[in-house]
């Protein structure tokens, strides 16, 4: 098991790994490299050239680089690699809540004087959006998206 880093802010250290290592012990048991990067591009690239087969869903457009041009130093890219192949990606992404919340109300056109309801859930802590997870046919059902999600989450 290796760990490639390529992301300029996000790192998975030393320190990470030992206090996750369960997780980091799931990776090496499998022989799975994972990779954190910060390159949007290279995953519409990956995960928009699978067959349909594989992958039949429409690239999440709050990843797309050309879309969304502006991304903060916490967003990332992961992706699972075996024998130097991917067969897993997942992505987030640093998220106000507010421009979420604004956007929901906004959507189900419900009053926005609820908005002060619900300040509690945005006006601390820190927010993400995670989309674009993929497991390769002959990895599903063996845990990567759960592991995935799990050091994801512990990433931010």
């Amino acid at each position: 098991m290796a760990i490639i880093d390529n992301h300029k802010s996000v790192k998975i250290d030393k320190a990470f790994e030992d206090k996750h290592s369960e997780m980091f012990k799931f990776f090496n048991d499998k022989n799975i490299d994972v990779e954190v990067s910060d390159d949007f591009r290279r995953l519409k690239t990956f995960l928009t050239s699978l067959p349909k087969k594989d992958y039949p869903y429409n690239y999440d457009e709050f990843f797309d680089p050309d879309k969304v041009p502006v991304f903060d130093d916490n967003n990332f890219v992961l992706y699972l690699k075996k024998d130097g192949n991917i067969i897993s990606t997942y992505a987030a992404k640093e998220m106000r809540f507010s421009n979420f919340f604004n956007d929901f109300m906004f959507a189900f056109e419900l009053p926005s004087e609820k908005n002060d309801k619900f300040e509690y859930l945005y006006s601390y802590g820190q927010h993400m959006y995670s989309s674009c997870q993929w497991v390769s046919k002959e990895h599903r059902g063996n845990g990567f998206g759960m592991i995935l999600d799990h050091l994801k989450k512990n990433l931010f």
